[in-house]
């Protein structure tokens, strides 16, 4: 006889894959954007002898950077999975 899986552990295995390409994407794809968008930040405050300080040179660009929401998404997921482990939990 076989035992098929619950709902409840596909969901969780749901928010386990969607951790996994939430992290994948900002690996692959959010870093190197960010790492860009740094290196031309940089290359602009020098060629025009700003950014010594802290919040000199502060662009519409920095904002397109969606990093934040990948984190943010793979925090929420393992957040609910990690929900899903502590109600299965007999103290």
């Amino acid at each position: 006889m076989e035992k098929s899986s619950s709902t409840v552990e596909k969901y969780q295995l749901g928010f386990l894959v969607s951790t996994f390409a939430f992290n994948l994407t900002n690996l692959l794809v959010f870093t190197p954007m960010t790492i860009d968008m740094m290196k031309q930040r940089h290359k602009v405050e020098r060629q025009n002898n700003i950014g010594d300080g802290v919040g000199k040179l502060v662009g519409p660009r920095i904002r397109t950077n969606h990093g934040s929401h990948a984190n943010i998404f793979s925090f929420g997921s393992l957040a609910m999975h990690s929900w899903y482990l502590a109600g299965k939990m007999n103290l």
